[in-house]
């Protein structure tokens, strides 16, 4: 089994991280942070406890927009 994935770019102040085994959400991962160095909007959708608001909470403190507040909708 490969061991788990850390994504080496992230911010020493990011709120959390993620770890996977898994190569799929490991390559959606490398798509979003993607996306939180542009200038796209991005929306996170799915079901209840899967790990959006954590998502966004990454890929906002990855983002040009870290020193504006993190508003959470829902």
């Amino acid at each position: 089994m490969p061991s788990p994935r850390k994504d080496p770019k992230l911010s020493p102040d990011a709120p959390e991280e993620f770890l996977t085994r898994n190569p799929r959400l490991a390559g959606l991962l490398e798509t979003a942070f993607r996306y939180a160095e542009s200038s796209y909007p991005v929306i996170i959708s799915g079901e209840t406890g899967t790990g959006k608001e954590h998502l966004a909470r990454l890929l906002h403190a990855r983002s040009d927009h870290v020193a504006g507040r993190f508003v959470v909708v829902g």
